[in-house]
């Protein structure tokens, strides 16, 4: 997995090999009792694995203080830390963070037992690719709960639920929530390999300070492993003691002959000028990180400080990083949010145009030009453009001249700030559809919302228009307001290619509640193609967690229905995920009180259906 491979390959550059939970994939299914006796028999399994250090989760905690070290505040998910003593259960598994708006309530795990709780967490998947389903991980993973409630038959020995969370987060890349979560347990159970990685942890986001003092204790223990002993090399070069450093890595190579490679880059920058090892240190980690680990970057939802000083590196690194990596690399960093759409136009602005027409560059006439060196060619020749009926024009050709959808999101990002700035009018009734499902891909419904509506306006766009329209009335709670005849005027007049938009469409309106008398196998138009029809029918790729979401759901157990709703979703791509899934979905989070989460979820399948 992506993210896990990034973290070794951190990992190995940094300080070696720490120890990392491996991953145990629990299937959603009606946990009958012979698969319950199953599950736990694989469970404890683990448990005897754990004993030999292959588990982060499973460790023995050792009693050891806890440094006091402040979290680095996250804006994406909230930064109100809370002590499990303050919640009724006291318990080390209620330990997490509370924030009535952002979590999911501290009575999220009623009528889930124990044992169940900790087989969810522990088979969550860690390479969530939607944004809305990561968040909502993350959300479960984080919440300061009552802990479930003991259930002899289902117990699974002494495992504790805040261990999986733990191992969640880190497999997750979150390593900002994981040292947010760690602050709020209890001082005495930060050791073995926790304590390994929250030092770690602390180190890769700059808490020099806090990070070395656990070093050192550490580092003065019997028999000390080797992370601690090359962490100590670390810490003596960023904190001026080159002559330490030196030795210690003098030592440490006559004792082992697989040196970090990045390592000893830090050990030569501290040499070369002792007054910037601080900077230096950093700034060759980050870089080193960037161009080897380009292939699987790491982006956090909360926006790790290492990402932010890669993104700034990456505006100033004319003469080490070539343009065409550059590129790449800040168009990955765009995608995820981590960087603004000026930066990315900036990193695109440096290239010196070829003076080809960005049209044909897009279809790849010439195969010397990089993939990214065709897309800044191509914002440079709209961006040239001062008509705005002409600059539309070039980024509507753009648009159906591309087919990923990735590629089309970064012809949005590329062009934001001006369709952000356009006004929508029936001067642009021709570009108000490409216009309208850009905009989408930038997370403006509303003014997308706009320029589908005027798309309506003329037969020859309102094909293009409708399906949006409707599903956009949806994630906004106003489906009310459209009459039947827009849908029936939708059906009639799709070209086939939006067949399966419609499919898409016509489940959220079942999920909603809104069209159980018109969408039926009777009623359906013969023009609709066989596989539309079975996209429609369609079960849940996983029926056992699709049968207890619902059940889930109709209990109001809210971390259990959100975690089966992260089963059916997060371990693939929305576009590759049966949209009744999708449906099943959006309507247990309504149901739950989640609405933001379930509009936010019908805008991104949308999205995901290829627009």
């Amino acid at each position: 997995m992506k993210l896990r491979f990034a973290f070794v390959l951190w990992l190995a550059l940094l300080f070696g090999h720490a120890a990392v939970a491996e991953e145990s994939a629990t299937k959603g299914d009606n946990y009958n009792k012979a698969e319950r006796q199953k599950q736990n028999e694989q469970t404890q399994e683990l448990i005897s694995q754990s004993k030999n250090g292959k588990e982060v989760s499973e460790q023995t905690l050792e009693s050891s203080p806890i440094l006091n070290v402040e979290p680095t505040a996250s804006a994406a998910i909230g930064t109100v830390i809370v002590s499990s003593q303050e919640l009724p259960g006291i318990a080390l598994d209620s330990a997490g963070i509370s924030d009535r708006g952002i979590t999911l309530g501290s009575n999220m795990w009623q009528n889930t037992p124990h044992g169940l709780a900790i087989r969810l967490v522990s088979g969550l998947p860690t390479d969530i690719e939607s944004p809305s389903i990561r968040n909502l991980a993350i959300r479960l993973l984080l919440t300061a709960a009552e802990q479930p409630r003991k259930d002899s038959s289902m117990e699974l020995g002494d495992q504790l639920l805040i261990d999986q969370r733990l191992v969640k987060l880190w497999n997750m890349g979150q390593w900002q929530q994981y040292g947010n979560l760690v602050a709020t347990m209890p001082g005495n159970v930060v050791a073995g390999n926790l304590a390994k990685n929250y030092a770690l942890l602390q180190l890769i986001l700059g808490q020099t300070k806090g990070g070395c003092e656990r070093v050192d204790k550490f580092s003065r223990q019997d028999n000390p492993d080797r992370f601690w002993q090359k962490a100590q090399i670390y810490c003596a070069m960023v904190s001026g003691k080159q002559d330490v450093a030196k030795l210690m890595h003098d030592l440490w190579q006559e004792k082992y002959e697989n040196d970090d490679p990045i390592l000893h880059k830090l050990l030569v920058a501290a040499e070369s000028n002792a007054r910037d090892v601080k900077v230096k240190a950093k700034d060759l980690s980050t870089l080193h990180w960037l161009i080897v680990n380009d292939a699987d970057l790491i982006v956090n939802t909360d926006g790790v400080d290492t990402i932010d000083v890669a993104a700034q590196m990456l505006l100033l690194s004319n003469d080490n990083i070539l343009w065409q990596k550059k590129s790449a690399l800040a168009e990955k960093l765009a995608l995820h949010g981590v960087i603004d759409t000026n930066k990315l136009t900036g990193i695109y602005s440096q290239l010196e145009s070829n003076g080809k027409a960005g049209k044909a560059l897009l279809r790849k006439e010439d195969s010397k030009i990089s993939d990214a060196q065709r897309r800044g060619s191509n914002w440079l020749y709209i961006h040239a453009i001062a008509d705005p009926v002409q600059r539309a024009t070039a980024i509507n050709d753009s648009y159906e001249d591309l087919d990923a959808i990735q590629e089309r999101r970064l012809l949005a990002l590329a062009h934001a700030d001006w369709l952000k700035s356009l006004i929508p009018s029936t001067d642009y009734i021709w570009f108000a559809p490409t216009a309208g499902r850009l905009l989408i891909l930038l997370g403006e419904p509303k003014l997308a919302r706009a320029w589908f509506e005027i798309a309506t306006s003329d037969e020859s766009t309102a094909a293009k228009a409708w399906p949006y329209i409707r599903v956009l009335h949806l994630s906004d709670g106003q489906s009310k307001i459209l009459q039947e005849k827009w849908i029936a005027r939708t059906i009639l007049s799709a070209p086939r290619k939006l067949e399966e938009y419609l499919g898409m469409l016509a489940l959220h309106l079942n999920a909603l509640g809104e069209s159980d008398n018109i969408w039926t196998r009777d009623t359906l138009p013969k023009g609709f193609s066989a596989d539309m029809l079975k996209l429609t029918t369609h079960k849940a790729a996983t029926p056992g967690a699709s049968i207890l979401l619902q059940q889930a759901a109709q209990a109001n157990s809210r971390a259990e229905s959100v975690a089966y709703v992260i089963y059916m979703l997060g371990q693939n791509n929305l576009a590759d995920i049966a949209a009744q899934n999708v449906a099943e979905s959006v309507e247990s989070l309504n149901h739950l009180g989640l609405q933001e989460e379930a509009r936010n979820l019908v805008l991104e399948s949308l999205v995901a259906s290829g627009l």
